[in-house]
């Protein structure tokens, strides 16, 4: 059996709670060949993110390239900081021939430190929603990230996450173009809401689904119960 190949450009988190490092536990869980880019550094303790420092774009895009060079993947991106790493990830998707994408839109921790850090900044998010979102199989906000969706027009696929909801089930919808919108209900979990790095785990589990060829409803069902018995305590270390 083909082992799925997916490649995560995203922030470092020395912590190991999120980015980078829950995309490897995640796919490794999976049973996938991860390989990631680190496109931000970051400094976080127990009270949050304190810095963000985006790598050099172009090396970014180099060694995208590279990995999308060696074969086949399906490609993750999280954070990426600014607008030149977001063009340097574009072009070397482009470049590759538009492989599966799913974009995280991460612009802000879920914890901050210090005022004003952010993992994505303005110019960076105008340049996502300009260049990246238009090649997206899908992308995976929270309510906070999808506003009025109106930055998500061009992304032909949204899995709107629900996890920062009340009430006591969470409910992600699945959006898609021409087709009414899939609920996917699970009960919430206690706690749940305070765990680090369950957008990242979404993302990549979603990302490992459709490399192994699942279509987008059954990868997004599939990517939901695998957060789902994450938190429950099947967690991926």
């Amino acid at each position: 059996m083909t082992v799925v190949r997916v490649v995560c450009v995203a922030g470092d988190d020395p912590g190991a709670g999120a980015g980078l490092q829950r995309d490897r536990a995640v796919a490794e869980a999976l049973g996938c060949d991860w390989r990631g880019v680190t496109a931000v550094r970051t400094v976080q303790d127990e009270q949050g993110l304190r810095a963000a420092v985006p790598a050099s774009a172009a090396q970014v895009g180099e060694e995208l390239a590279d990995l999308l060079a060696a074969g086949p993947a399906v490609v993750k991106t999280g954070a990426l900081g600014d607008a030149a790493v977001v063009r340097a990830v574009a072009a070397a998707l482009a470049a590759a021939g538009r492989p599966p994408l799913v974009v995280d839109p991460v612009r802000r921790a879920s914890r901050t430190a210090v005022p004003g850090v952010r993992l994505l900044d303005d110019a960076g998010w105008r340049e996502m929603r300009r260049k990246l979102l238009p090649l997206a199989t899908v992308a995976t906000p929270n309510r906070d990230e999808y506003g009025d969706g109106a930055a998500f027009a061009a992304c032909p696929a949204v899995l709107l996450t629900g996890g920062d909801a009340g009430g006591p089930e969470v409910v992600d919808r699945l959006l898609r173009r021409g087709l009414p919108p899939l609920e996917i209900r699970h009960p919430r979990l206690p706690g749940g809401e305070a765990v680090h790095g369950t957008g990242c785990a979404l993302s990549t589990a979603l990302a490992c689904r459709l490399g192994a060829g699942d279509d987008l409803e059954r990868a997004a069902r599939a990517a939901v119960a695998f957060v789902a018995d994450w938190l429950a305590g099947g967690r991926p270390q």
